[in-house]
C-alpha cells in the first residue's frame, strides 16, 4: 500500500483530492448544512479549516464530481446541477482607511461580473450585488452561492431569486426558486471545521 503525502502548504481542495493526500472527509457535514438551514456564519480561530471547507463547497455547487470520489457526499449530491459561487474576500487590505472598504467591494464585484460577462447599470454596491446575483441566477437556472470571508470569519449563504407573485392576466411571471434551497431553521450555525 502506498502511503499518501501530508497536505503541507496544499490550500485548495482540488490540490488535496488531486495530490492524493490525506484528507479528512467533512463532506457530510456540507449535507447536513444544506438540510438544515441556508445562511451560516463560520467563526473559528486562525488555521481552522474554514477557507478548505468553503473552497471544497466551492468545488462541489460547480458540480466537480470526480474530486468527490469516495467522500461521503459522492452519492447525495446531483451532478447534473451546476451551482455559481461568488467569493468576496475582505481578508486583506487596508480597510483602515475611509473609503477602502467601500472600493474594495466595488473591484471584487467589477471582476465577478467581467467573469460573468455581466453588465450592470447601478453604481451602488448594494445595487450592483443584486443585479450580479440575478443575473447569475437567470443564466444557470441555478441557486447562486455566496461567500464572504474575512481573516478569521466566514459567512456563507445561498440566493434564490425571490418567488414571483402569482401569474395574472398581465404577468406570467414564474417562480425560478431552486430545490436545493434548504428552509432557513436558524440565523447560524457552529462551522464543521
Amino acid at each position: 500500500m502506498t502511503r499518501r503525502k501530508l497536505p503541507i502548504g496544499m490550500q485548495t481542495f482540488r490540490d488535496i483530492r488531486e495530490s492524493n493526500c490525506y484528507y479528512v472527509d467533512k463532506t457530510a457535514y456540507i449535507g447536513r448544512l444544506l438540510d438544515e438551514g441556508k445562511h451560516y456564519f463560520l467563526s473559528r480561530p486562525r488555521r481552522f479549516g474554514k477557507s478548505l471547507f468553503l473552497d471544497t463547497c466551492k468545488e462541489l455547487f460547480e458540480g466537480n464530481e470526480p474530486l468527490f470520489e469516495g467522500l461521503a457526499i459522492h452519492d447525495r449530491w446531483d451532478w447534473s446541477a451546476r451551482h455559481p459561487v461568488l467569493r468576496l474576500s475582505f481578508g486583506s487590505g487596508n480597510f483602515k482607511e475611509p473609503g477602502q472598504l467601500a472600493l474594495n467591494l466595488k473591484e471584487q464585484l467589477a471582476a465577478a461580473e467581467r467573469r460573468a460577462k455581466v453588465v450592470t447599470d447601478y453604481d451602488t454596491a448594494p445595487g450592483r450585488l443584486s443585479a450580479l446575483l440575478e443575473a447569475l441566477h437567470r443564466q444557470s437556472g441555478q441557486t447562486v452561492t455566496v461567500w464572504w470571508t474575512s481573516t478569521t470569519s466566514r459567512f456563507w449563504t445561498r440566493w434564490t431569486r425571490p418567488r414571483s407573485p402569482a401569474p395574472t392576466a398581465t404577468s406570467s411571471a414564474a417562480s425560478t426558486r431552486s430545490s436545493r434551497t434548504a428552509t432557513p431553521t436558524s440565523g447560524s450555525a457552529s462551522s464543521p471545521a
